[in-house]
């Protein structure tokens, strides 16, 4: 099952009575102004789906009472002082019930890394694609065995970027990342056709590696984790940082842009290149990531926090699991895990 795309999005519930049923509140997920906010029911939340939400102020409404948010504490006060911020992400919900997980088995390594990525003007901004040439020159050094997979089948050869491009533009930035990546030997797949497909990559992969820049909690980290495999991740991700920790991977500082990159090309070859190969001489286990990252996170966790949310907005102890309504049919598990 998939979460459907939109501004907003409808919330459902487990009540304390065990009833299950859709609720007045919903969830905000885009950025938009005021008059559409009013749109939304009273006593509704917003759910950061989007980096924009840091970058960007629109103004907020009242009927919005509550903001769960993926960022950082210091980056807080782009939010309203009147707004209760909560650290909680769509993304939190990713679990085995509906993402499907199984393939092969974890010993059957392919590759050493795999980095996810566009290769478009957005990966330029918010996917980290100015950092795979110099990922790429690394793995080379060391004798690695990497791929990229690019989400567009059409784009990672570098088909419909214009050849003319303004320096410092993203297009001239992806320009020139792509005919760099090129001179180095890194296999690109274009585009992963199904969650079966996507899970194959990763059981067959030592590490995903995210270059991730201005990104608001990636679905694809957490949906490596529930997986079992680790996990590098740039410190200066926007959201998604949170999942990092000793037992499912490392942080490595990499460059928000090309020209970054390029002014401090050393630094980051250095670094890119100590933490590769820490992450190659840690033994990870499945087992624990798995463990650590229910213990936290996942379906349930998540929508008794959301749900802990919604209670404190209506001040009344109503509901036991909050969600939404694309994951009513889940709720036949519910007595289940409460076992």
């Amino acid at each position: 099952m998939k979460i459907r795309p939109g501004s907003h999005v409808g919330l459902a519930a487990v009540y304390q009575n065990g009833k299950v049923a859709k609720i007045q509140n919903e969830a905000l997920r885009k950025l938009k102004y005021p008059v559409y906010q009013q749109k939304l029911n009273r006593n509704s939340i917003c759910i950061v789906c989007n980096y924009v939400f840091r970058d960007k102020t629109r103004g907020w409404a009242d009927n919005i009472k509550a903001i769960c948010h993926p960022f950082h504490e210091e980056c807080l006060d782009i939010f309203p002082s009147d707004k209760k911020l909560h650290l909680l992400s769509e993304s939190d919900f990713i679990d085995k019930i509906w993402v499907p997980c199984k393939w092969g088995s974890n010993d059957d390594k392919r590759y050493d890394f795999t980095c996810f990525t566009i290769g478009t003007e957005q990966g330029i901004k918010c996917k980290g694609y100015h950092i795979l040439p110099l990922i790429a020159k690394v793995a080379n050094e060391l004798g690695l065995r990497g791929q990229i997979i690019d989400y567009y089948p059409t784009t990672a050869s570098g088909g419909g970027v214009p050849k003319n491009t303004e320096p410092g533009s993203l297009a001239h930035d992806l320009r020139k990342s792509m005919k760099r990546l090129r001179r180095n030997k890194i296999d690109i797949v274009k585009g992963i056709k199904s969650q079966k497909a996507l899970s194959k990559v990763m059981k067959r992969s030592r590490f995903i590696l995210f270059p991730n820049t201005r990104d608001a909690s990636p679905r694809m980290i957490p949906e490596v984790l529930v997986r079992g495999t680790p996990i590098m991740v740039n410190k200066h991700i926007y959201g998604g940082w949170k999942y990092v920790n000793d037992v499912n991977g490392l942080f490595f500082d990499g460059p928000l842009n090309r020209k970054q990159m390029e002014d401090n090309k050393g630094f980051y070859h250095n670094e890119i290149k100590s933490v590769m190969q820490k992450m190659l001489s840690i033994s990870f286990g499945p087992k624990r990531i798995l463990k650590d990252y229910y213990s936290k996170y996942g379906f349930w966790k998540s929508a008794k926090r959301l749900a802990a949310v919604i209670n404190d907005i209506e001040g009344k102890d109503l509901y036991r699991y909050v969600f939404y309504t694309d994951f009513i049919p889940l709720l036949e598990q519910w007595r289940k895990f409460e076992k």
